[in-house]
């Protein structure tokens, strides 16, 4: 702190000085820092324009390219299909590993003579699962029947990769399921689907 403020001391001494030696430099002293605090001002305001342009620009390509995806082409009717089976596939995937979940926790608990050996928490698990899916089941019955009455193609790109985007963790904790189910069969190995 006392450099900074010896460093004030010096600059004001040094001011005072000048301003007892020549009368008019106080007025042209104070007018010169007018005109760079107001050239400051202006240098810095361009600036902020200058960026609020390139903003600008950048909001209408991106709208441009919005408009470029809700048009009807034959591109963005393959994308679209391309993400539909995407998401069918997904959810007859996930639906065909939680048969396959459930018949090798059946066989798991045939084999250890019904003591679980908590079987039941994959169980549970599974349920709350199966319950997201079939949500996620219900959302898709709604998006496809909005497919042809929907805003544009670029609606239904976003609202089935919305739906993708769900179906993800509900994925992940599936698999994880199966991979700790499959862990705990040992000989019945043989058997799981």
């Amino acid at each position: 702190m006392k450099p900074i403020k010896l460093v004030i001391v010096l600059l004001l001494s040094n001011y005072w000085m000048l301003a007892q030696t020549h009368s008019e430099s106080i007025a042209d002293a104070f007018v010169a820092g007018q005109k760079a605090t107001i050239n400051a001002m202006l240098g810095y305001e361009l600036s902020q324009r200058n960026l609020q342009t390139a903003l600008l620009k950048g909001l209408e390509e991106t709208e441009e390219s919005y408009n470029s995806k809700r048009t009807f082409s034959a591109s963005n009717i393959g994308a679209n299909s391309l993400i539909i089976y995407a998401a069918q596939k997904e959810i007859q995937f996930l639906e065909q590993k939680i048969r396959d979940i459930r018949a090798n926790i059946r066989i798991l608990k045939v084999t250890s003579f019904l003591f679980g050996s908590g079987l039941s928490r994959y169980e549970n698990e599974l349920k709350k699962e199966e319950n997201y899916l079939m949500k996620i089941k219900n959302e898709n019955s709604i998006i496809a029947s909005g497919v042809f009455i929907s805003g544009g193609t670029g609606h239904v790109y976003t609202s089935y990769l919305k739906l993708l985007t769900r179906i993800s963790p509900i994925k992940n904790n599936i698999l994880r399921i199966n991979k700790e189910i499959k862990a705990k069969m040992t000989v019945t190995r043989i058997l799981a689907r």
